[in-house]
C-alpha cells in the first residue's frame, strides 16, 4: 500500500447489533477492494477482522479490529466494533477514532437497541452517519420494511443510496442512485453493468433520493 497524506485518509466506524453482518460486510469490502485474496467468513474462522481465539471460538467480535483499503486514491481505514454490549466499549473506541459510522442492520429486524447506540454515539460526536441493511436474501424479511423502520426513527433526512432489485428472496442486482447505474455481482466479486430494473418500489426510491 503507498503512503498517504492525511487529505486522503478516512477513518469509519461499523457499528449495530450484535450478528448483523458487520464483520461480514467489512470482510467484503477488504476482498472487493483487492486487500485480500479470498472472501473471509465468520463460520469458518477465517476472517481478517476476527483474529483473536476468543473470536473464532465465539464467531463473533469482542473488540475493535481495523483493516485498511484503497479505493479511489484514498486510504479507508475500516474500523469493525463489536456488537454485543459486553464488549461496547470497543463502540466507544471506534467511534472516538472515526469520522464517520456505517451502522449495520439487517433486513427484517427493525432498529435494535445496537443499532440506536450506534446512532447516539455518532451523533454525540457529530459524525456522518450511514446505515447499510444486511441479510436481505433471508427468507421473509424486507429491505423496504427495515428501511422504513429507520426513516420513522431518525426521520425524513434519511436518504437511499444503493437499494437492491429482489426477485423473490434472491437479490439479483443493486441499483446506485448515485451513479444512476445497477450492478450485479458474482461470487468473486466482480461487478458488472446490467440495466436499471422496471420496478416500481425502485422508482420510488429514487424519487426520495432526487
Amino acid at each position: 500500500m503507498k503512503s498517504y497524506t492525511a487529505n486522503n485518509i478516512r477513518n469509519i466506524a461499523v457499528a449495530g447489533h450484535g450478528g448483523k453482518g458487520k464483520t461480514t460486510l467489512c470482510e467484503a469490502m477488504l476482498f472487493i477492494a483487492g486487500a485480500t485474496d479470498r472472501l473471509g467468513k465468520v463460520a469458518d474462522g477465517n476472517t481478517v477482522l476476527d483474529f483473536d481465539a476468543e473470536e473464532k471460538r465465539r464467531k463473533t467480535s469482542v473488540s475493535s479490529a481495523m483493516a485498511a483499503i484503497e479505493w479511489n486514491n484514498t486510504k479507508l481505514n475500516i474500523i469493525d466494533a463489536p456488537g454485543l454490549f459486553d464488549f461496547e466499549g470497543g463502540v466507544s473506541e471506534a467511534v472516538r477514532a472515526a469520522e464517520a459510522v456505517l451502522i449495520v442492520a439487517s433486513a427484517g429486524s427493525g432498529v435494535d437497541v445496537g443499532t440506536q447506540k450506534a446512532f447516539k454515539a455518532a451523533d454525540k460526536k457529530g459524525i456522518a452517519k450511514m446505515f447499510a441493511i444486511t441479510k436481505t436474501d433471508s427468507d421473509h424479511r424486507s429491505f423496504y420494511k427495515t428501511y422504513e423502520a429507520l426513516k420513522g426513527a431518525y426521520g425524513s433526512s434519511l436518504c437511499p443510496a444503493v437499494v437492491p432489485y429482489m426477485e423473490g428472496n434472491i437479490t439479483k442486482s443493486y441499483v446506485n442512485f448515485i451513479t444512476d447505474k445497477a450492478y450485479e455481482y458474482s461470487a468473486d466479486g466482480k461487478a458488472k453493468e446490467v440495466a436499471i430494473p422496471a420496478d416500481a418500489q425502485i422508482d420510488a426510491m429514487k424519487a426520495e433520493f432526487l
